[in-house]
Parts: C-alpha cells; sequence; structure tokens
C-alpha cells in the first residue's frame, strides 16, 4: 500500500516535466505540484469548518476556490500551460484570501496565508523564471495583503462560522493551517532536492557521454585504419594460402607461419573493438569496481599506436611490475586516459622530434597515471585557465574545450586529484586514483 501510495505521489509530484526542462526548471516545477497538493487539503479543512457551522456563504466561495486549485492541478500535467499554471494559481490564491480575509474580517488571519504565499512563490520558479514572475508577483500579494489589511473598511458581516468558533479561535485556526502547509511543503522538498540530484547527476553523465563520443568521432579515421590494416594483411595472407594450397606450393611451415600471423592481427583487430566498446559504453550509474590498471593502459594504447606511428610520434610506456587494480568506473578512467593521450597527440604531431611519455606507478595508496610529452610548458597560453570549461588552445573544430574539465571532475568524484606539473620542464599531466 505504501509503495503505491509512494509511486502514485512521485507521479503527481512529476507532472508537466518535459525532456527538455532543466534540472532547476524541474526543481520548481516540482515545488510548484507539492504547493498545490497541499492547497487542495487546506481549501477541504475550511470547507469542513464552514459546513459543520452551517456558514453555506463562506462555504461557496472557498467552494469555488477550491475547484479552480483542482483545475489547475489537472492543467499543470501539460507542459505547455505549466508557467501559465502556476501563474494562475498564485493569482486565485492570492483573490481568495484577500475575498476570505475582506468577509471574515482583518483578525482572520490572513497574514499568515500572504506570507505563506510570499515563501513559496520564489520555490515555484527557477532562477530564469524569477525577475518575470516571482518578483512581480511577492509584489502583488504585498499590495493585496496590505489593501485590504490598512486601506480597505471591514465588510462587518454577520458569519455563522465565525460566531461559532469566536474571533481569536479562528485566527489560531489560520495560524494552524498555514502552519502545516509551510511544514509539508517543507517536508517534500527533501524529496524533490533528491530528484534534483538525480536530474544533475543525470545530465552530468550525458554530457561526460557526449564529450566521450566527441572524441570518438575525432578518432575515428585512425581508428578505421588501425583495424584496416590488420584486414589486409589477414586479406593477403588468407590469399596467398589459398593459392599455395591450390597448387600445393606451400610447406607446413609456411602455412603455420601465415596462420599465425592472421591469428595475430585478429587478436589486434579484437584489442581494438573491445577497447571501443568499452570506450562507448554508458556507465555512468554503475558501481565503483577493482580493475586492473594493465586492462586500462592497453585499451588506451591500443586506440592510439597506428596514429603515433603514423605522425612519427615515439611513444614509451612505463609500467611497474607489481600488477596493480583501481577501485573505479573503468570507462570514466579509460576516458581521461584517452582525453590526455590525445591532447598530447594534437600538441606535438608537428614537432620536429616528437614524443610521449605514459608512466604508471604506485604512491603510496593511490595510483599515479603522467602523460608527458615534447611539447614545452612555456608555450602553454594560460596555465591558470587549463581545468576551465570550454577553454582550449586547440584550433577550431578541433577540440570543445570540455576534455580537461570532465576529466578533473571524473578524477574528483573518484577520490583522486588531476593537475599540471609545473615543475616540469615538458608538458606533464598526473592524475591519482586510489588503489583497490
Amino acid at each position: 500500500m505504501g509503495s503505491k501510495f509512494g509511486a502514485y505521489w512521485r507521479f503527481l509530484v512529476n507532472r508537466g516535466i518535459s525532456a527538455k526542462d532543466t534540472p532547476s526548471r524541474k526543481t520548481a516545477i516540482r515545488a510548484s505540484n507539492v504547493v498545490f497538493l497541499t492547497a487542495v487539503p487546506a481549501y477541504l479543512s475550511y470547507d469542513i469548518i464552514y459546513l459543520l457551522t452551517g456558514d453555506y456563504v463562506m462555504m461557496s466561495v472557498n467552494v469555488f476556490f477550491l475547484l479552480c486549485c483542482i483545475l489547475l492541478l489537472l492543467v499543470v500535467g501539460n507542459p505547455k500551460w505549466n508557467a501559465l499554471t502556476r501563474v494562475v494559481f498564485l493569482i486565485q490564491g492570492n483573490l481568495a484570501i484577500f475575498a476570505i480575509s475582506y468577509v471574515t474580517g482583518r483578525s482572520s488571519g490572513a497574514e499568515f496565508f500572504y506570507f505563506m504565499l510570499i515563501c513559496v512563490t520564489f520555490i515555484m520558479f527557477d532562477k530564469e523564471e524569477e525577475d518575470r514572475y516571482a518578483t512581480p508577483f511577492v509584489v502583488y500579494t504585498i499590495t493585496l495583503f496590505l489593501i485590504g489589511q490598512y486601506l480597505l473598511p471591514e465588510a462587518r458581516l454577520s458569519l455563522p462560522s465565525i460566531e461559532a468558533v469566536g474571533t481569536a479561535n479562528y485566527r489560531k485556526l489560520s495560524f494552524l493551517i498555514s502552519a502545516i502547509m509551510i511544514f509539508f511543503i517543507i517536508r517534500y522538498l527533501r524529496t524533490i532536492y533528491t530528484l534534483a540530484q538525480a536530474d544533475l547527476e543525470k545530465e552530468a553523465g550525458q554530457i561526460i557521454h557526449n564529450e566521450r563520443m566527441v572524441a570518438l568521432g575525432q578518432m575515428a579515421s585512425s581508428v578505421a585504419h588501425e583495424i584496416n590494416n590488420p584486414l589486409s594483411v589477414i586479406k593477403g595472407l588468407s590469399e596467398v594460402t589459398l593459392e599455395g594450397l591450390g597448387d600445393d606450393a606451400l610447406d607446413r611451415s609456411t602455412m603455420t607461419d601465415y596462420l599465425t600471423r592472421v591469428v595475430s592481427m585478429s587478436e589486434r583487430i579484437n584489442k581494438i573493438v573491445r577497447a571501443l566498446s568499452v570506450y562507448s559504453r554508458k556507465n555512468e550509474v554503475d558501481p565503483f569496481v577493482p580493475v586492473p590498471v594493465e586492462k586500462i593502459v592497453s585499451d588506451a594504447c591500443v586506440l592510439f599506436e597506428d596514429q603515433y606511428s603514423s605522425k612519427n610520434i615515439q611513444f614509451f610506456l612505463e609500467m611497474p611490475r607489481k600488477k596493480l587494480e583501481i577501485l573505479c568506473r573503468e570507462v570514466q578512467i579509460l576516458q581521461v586516459l584517452v582525453n590526455l593521450l590525445q591532447n598530447a597527440k594534437d600538441a606535438v604531431e608537428d614537432d620536429k622530434s616528437p614524443w610521449i611519455r605514459l608512466k604508471v606507478q604506485s604512491v603510496e595508496d593511490m595510483v599515479e597515471f603522467s602523460v608527458s610529452d615534447s611539447g614545452r610548458l612555456k608555450d602553454i597560453p594560460s596555465i591558470a585557465k587549463i581545468f576551465e570549461p570550454f577553454y582550449t588552445t586547440k584550433e577550431v573544430g578541433k577540440g570543445t574545450g570540455l576534455g580537461l574539465s570532465i576529466s578533473q571532475g571524473i578524477v574528483l568524484a573518484h577520490g583522486g586529484e588531476i593537475y599540471l606539473d609545473t615543475r616540469s620542464e615538458n608538458t606533464r599531466f598526473v592524475f591519482t586514483v586510489p588503489q583497490a
């Protein structure tokens, strides 16, 4: 029963949200829905009192505003009308308080509901909507309160509900209902905050994945060449073997050599495809698991072997003798390493004697990865901005400027650090990840 209620509640809270909405807009819509849902029982509470005291005039007025609120709650499910629905709700809410307080008198506790409306106005609109809607509505609410309390003469009507409970008790009742509404709104803001965090994490994961796909697109031609080379070897050896079998020109030793090379080239293609498969997979919600460092390094290097050789870039790999494991999301650490190796290639491919060095070592309870190249540190224009989003030293169309920024976020989320070694004469990026 509880799970069904929770599912239905989440459905109501999420009504009106579209895929295009930003996390902050989604939060504002959810908060608005919670306000709508708490307003309905508040109206019903007054209707019960009016019914029990025989105050059918006030009950009719209150039922009208209750029906307006329920109608808005139904309309809010349409994303096209969502902003308008929130605006109309605040207009009718203020008018309801103004009308009821005018009829019941200045001592009826209307100021409690005005205060509540001012508070909820700011959570019902996001930052973009604040100046357009929130601020004017706060002014509107305060204006109605001042007019009702100080400028408009009291109606001084004889109402059965006021006579039955007394003015003082009616005021206490208004305070109690408004306090309960605020309590429930604050209570469910925690749920809204949790949903907002999930939205942000999902969006961050999508950005990370998109950047990975951009990098994969940039490597596409080189990776295709990486696969095409061994395929050409396999094709050539297979043709020679078939011709040799036809006229018995191949001896057993030569055939064994050819087939061994075919198997070797097939394994190379398999490594490239596996590395691409791992690299392109979405795993932002996967748990952190122990992964061999050698596997991550191997997957990264296989994507760049042909790129480096075609540009005459010398590549040096230094691995520790001891087998190391890190606690990580494999795809994300592979993304960081690929990004640094790609940046290094782009930076030195036009040098006279280009080289790149990847070094992995154990430093206390961390595994340190460093990627250095033949570029000079002094050639980097602005070291202070190197990890800022959209900052890039590459030519237009060669990078998004998000690689290092995203890499920094990934490494920090893994409990490590990433930095540009300013003590090194050459360009050297270092990042660390905790050992498993």
